[in-house]
């Protein structure tokens, strides 16, 4: 009996290092993960009526929908070129199909509440945000105009991947 006791006991460290292994492992393979529902990449830009679209499009700016498991929606603002982001909860959603008597072109208005923080600051902001969609044959375009707390005005446009 003693020599059983004393090679499990010569084991644990190793055995020990193998459970630590094995939940590693796990717990990477159970996480939930981002899943993009949509991407909106900006092609035009204004904000408070001053053209920013020369320096957005240098920067690869565009907007993202995602999820992350069972978390609520999250749109994010990201500066490609350097990851930059502007991201946080969308609540409050609001949609209509919006109609047009003159031609068959279908739009979509999604309106809601966003609660974001920036990547690289501590406080969260709120903003209301419009977007627009427009279906065209061969690809969708959108407006999104977006009321942050300070009142500055951002009108983008551009279309979705």
């Amino acid at each position: 009996m003693g020599s059983f006791a004393t090679t499990k006991s010569k084991l644990m460290p190793y055995l020990m290092a193998i459970a630590g292994f094995i939940w590693l492992i796990y717990s990477f393979s159970v996480k939930p993960k981002q899943k993009i529902l949509a991407k909106l990449i900006v092609t035009k830009a204004a904000i408070n009526d001053n053209e920013y679209t020369d320096i957005l499009a240098e920067d690869d700016f565009y907007f993202v929908f995602y999820r992350l498991g069972n978390k609520p929606l999250t749109f994010s603002g990201v500066m490609g070129a350097d990851g930059k982001q502007f991201f946080g909860e969308v609540y409050g959603v609001d949609e209509a199909r919006l109609f047009s008597m003159t031609s068959a072109v279908k739009h979509d208005l999604h309106s809601f509440n966003w609660t974001y923080e920036s990547d690289s600051a501590t406080a969260k902001s709120n903003a209301l945000v419009k977007l627009i969609k427009t279906y065209s044959n061969n690809r969708v375009n959108f407006d999104l105009a977006i009321l942050n707390q300070d009142r500055s005005r951002f009108l983008l446009k551009g279309y979705i991947e």
